[in-house]
C-alpha cells in the first residue's frame, strides 16, 4: 500500500479504538474458505470487516486492537507464514515479515501460534469487542481463546467482564464513507457503466440471457475485477422474480430485459439496473410502465440531501408508482387509501434503496428507535424503484411479462447527493438510440 492508503485504513483503526473502553481488545477473524464441492472451493472474498479494518485479503488470519490502560492501542496480525511448499499449490503469501511493513501492524504473528499468544494477549483485558454470533466456526474460536484466557488466569486477577458486539460500531463507522471510499466506488460504478452500455449495444432478439451476462462479465474481467453480486439478466416474465440468477432463457421478440448488475472496486461495490426492449424498440404499453418508474426515481433522488429523512426517499417514490398506476387503470381507489392500504405492493413489493459499501447491501441502520435516521454526507447508497406485473388476469395483457427496475448507485454530498452512475443512458431515448447503434451497423 502507498503511505496514503495505509493512513486511510490507520484512521480507521484510531477511529475505531478511540471507541473502545480503556484496557479492551477487538478481535477480528478473517472469512473462512467455502467449499464449493468436494475439494474445489470457491473464490476467496476477504470478510468486510476485517478488510476494513486492515486491507490484508487473505485467509486463516486474525486482527487485534489491544487498548491498554492509558488509551494508547496497538494493532496487531496473526497471518499464514511464508511456506515454500504451501504457496506452490495455494499461491504466495505476504508472510509475517512483508505483512508488517505492507500492512501497518505494530506486531505480527504466524497463525499457527495464535492459540498460544492470544490468550496471553487478552487475559488482562476487560472488555472483548467481537461479533458473537454470525459464524459458529469463528465463534468456537472466540469461546476457545477466552476459555483458554481464564485458565491462564486465577480468579482474582481474570479480569474480563463484558463482550462488547464490534458490529455496533463498525456498522456506523462504515456508513459513512469517506473520499477514498467514494472514489472506489467510482471506479466501480464508472466499470459497471462500461458493462451495461456493451450489453445493451449487443441485445438481440433469440439471444440467451446468459450471453448477456457473459459479456457483462467480460468487461469486469477486463479490468481484473469480479462482480459484487450474481448478475441478473431477467427477460419477459423472468424479471418479475425479484433475485433471478438462472440467466437461461432464450429472449424473444417484444419482451423487455432487465439487467441488475455491478462489479467491485477493492471491495467497495457498484450496484445498477436497468431495462429496455429486447428489439431496441419499446412499445407503448412498455413505455408506460418504464416512463413510471423513471418519474418514481427521479422524483426519490429529490429527496436524498443531507438533513432529509431516509424514509422520504421511499415514500416519495410509492408515491409516484402509485400515482401512475392509478392513471393507467392499474388500481383503482383513493390515493391516499391505495397508499395506507399499500395496494401498490402487487407490483411494487421492495423498499426504495438499501445502502452500499464494502457489502452490497451494506451495514448501517434505516431506523433508530423505530425513526427513519437522516441523511448525512458520505452514506452512499441506491435509489432502485420498480414494476413487475406478470401474467395476472385482471390486469390488461399487454402490460403481462413487463418487469422494469431502474437503478443506481448515490452519495450524499454537502448539499445533495452525487450519482455515480449518472453516465449510464435511462431515458427511453437515450436507450433506443444505444440499441440501435448495434442494430444498424
Amino acid at each position: 500500500m502507498d503511505n496514503k492508503t495505509c493512513q486511510e485504513f490507520k484512521t480507521r483503526r484510531d477511529n475505531l479504538a478511540q471507541q473502545m473502553a480503556e484496557n479492551s481488545v477487538a478481535i477480528l477473524c478473517s472469512a473462512t474458505l467455502k467449499t464449493r464441492n468436494k475439494d474445489v472451493e470457491y473464490k476467496y472474498r476477504q470478510d468486510s470487516n476485517f478488510l476494513y479494518l486492515t486491507n490484508f485479503d487473505e485467509p486463516e488470519s486474525a486482527m487485534l486492537i489491544l487498548k491498554n490502560k492509558n488509551n494508547n492501542y496497538k494493532f496487531m496480525l496473526f497471518v499464514r507464514p511464508s511456506n515454500q511448499k504451501e504457496e506452490l499449490w495455494q499461491g504466495r503469501r505476504l508472510g509475517i515479515n512483508e505483512a508488517k511493513n505492507k500492512i501497518g501492524a505494530d506486531r505480527v504473528f504466524s497463525i499457527k501460534t495464535i492459540n498460544k499468544k492470544l490468550p496471553s494477549l487478552i487475559k488482562n483485558k476487560n472488555s472483548i469487542y467481537c461479533n458473537l454470533g454470525e459464524c459458529g466456526t469463528q465463534d468456537k474460536k472466540l469461546i476457545n481463546w477466552i476459555n483458554l484466557a481464564k485458565n491462564e488466569s486465577s480468579y482474582e486477577s481474570f479480569a474480563l467482564h463484558q463482550i462488547i458486539s464490534l458490529n455496533f460500531y463498525l456498522s456506523k463507522m462504515r456508513l459513512i464513507k469517506s473520499e477514498y471510499e467514494i472514489s472506489k466506488m467510482q471506479q466501480a460504478a464508472d466499470i459497471s457503466i462500461i458493462a451495461h452500455k456493451k450489453a445493451i449495444q449487443n441485445c438481440q432478439v433469440g439471444m440467451f440471457e446468459y450471453q448477456l451476462e457473459a459479456i457483462i462479465i467480460n468487461e469486469f474481467k477486463k479490468q481484473g475485477l469480479d462482480s459484487s453480486y450474481p448478475p441478473i439478466v431477467a427477460s419477459s416474465n423472468n424479471a418479475c422474480i425479484l433475485h433471478y440468477t438462472k440467466n437461461n432463457q432464450k429472449m424473444i421478440n417484444d419482451s423487455m430485459v432487465m439487467i441488475d448488475a455491478g462489479c467491485e472496486c477493492t471491495g467497495y461495490a457498484a450496484d445498477i439496473s436497468r431495462s429496455y426492449p429486447v428489439n431496441g424498440k419499446f412499445s407503448e404499453a412498455q413505455k408506460d410502465i418504464y416512463n413510471i418508474v423513471l418519474e418514481a426515481q427521479l422524483a426519490g433522488i429529490k429527496k436524498a440531501k443531507p438533513h432529509n429523512l431516509y424514509s422520504n426517499i421511499h415514500k416519495e417514490v410509492v408515491l409516484k408508482i402509485t400515482q401512475g398506476l392509478l392513471k393507467l387503470g392499474l388500481l383503482k381507489g383513493e390515493l391516499g387509501q391505495l397508499i395506507k392500504n399499500k395496494k401498490y405492493k402487487k407490483f411494487y413489493m421492495h423498499q426504495s434503496g438499501h445502502w452500499l459499501g464494502l457489502d452490497v447491501h451494506d451495514v448501517g441502520d434505516y431506523q433508530i428507535n423505530k425513526k427513519s435516521i437522516k441523511l448525512k454526507k458520505g452514506m452512499a447508497f441506491t435509489i432502485e424503484p420498480g414494476i413487475y406485473i406478470s401474467n395476472n388476469k385482471n390486469i390488461p395483457q399487454k402490460y403481462h411479462n413487463i418487469g422494469i427496475r431502474i437503478e443506481d448507485s448515490f452519495v450524499i454530498t454537502d448539499t445533495g447527493c452525487k450519482n455515480l452512475s449518472q453516465n449510464l443512458v435511462k431515458t427511453i431515448d437515450e436507450l433506443e438510440s444505444l440499441s440501435k447503434q448495434n442494430q444498424n451497423k
